[in-house]
């Protein structure tokens, strides 16, 4: 399967996130479905997509399931030179990492403002969102 993030479509934060990978990501090597679809609700564990607690990035690599400061971390680690530079964040300890990931989720919707309308790609980068993929059975 591909590399793909799985975000929250509604936190515009989330959004930002996707727009610089999409812009950095020269060689496609990242495939993107909304934490909110019914696509990702079927491959993801329940704690990840329940309503209203979609409180972090998810990053499926070579089927395993990334989450918070690992998921960021493997992310930038893949794009390659210079975002993979993001990988020193393994120096501090998990702990430390995801309660700074977590202090940011916690806030991001007052911080950064929550958004009614997801991003809708153009036709060139349609092929790149997974979730009109259909389900698996």
């Amino acid at each position: 399967m591909d590399h793909i993030v799985f975000f929250d479509s509604e936190c515009v934060l989330c959004g930002n996130f996707l727009k610089v990978l999409l812009r950095i990501d020269k060689k496609e090597k990242l495939k993107f479905a909304s934490l909110q679809s019914d696509w990702s609700k079927s491959i993801l564990p329940k704690e990840l997509v329940q309503d209203s607690n979609y409180k972090t990035v998810a990053f499926l690599q070579e089927g395993k399931i990334y989450t918070h400061s690992d998921a960021v971390i493997k992310i930038f680690s893949l794009i390659g030179f210079p975002y993979n530079i993001l990988r020193i964040g393994y120096v501090l300890p998990k702990k430390w990492r995801d309660y700074l990931y977590m202090k940011v989720s916690d806030n991001r919707y007052s911080w950064f403002g929550k958004s009614d309308n997801c991003l809708l790609p153009d036709q060139k980068l349609r092929a790149r969102f997974v979730d009109e993929l259909k389900l698996p059975s």
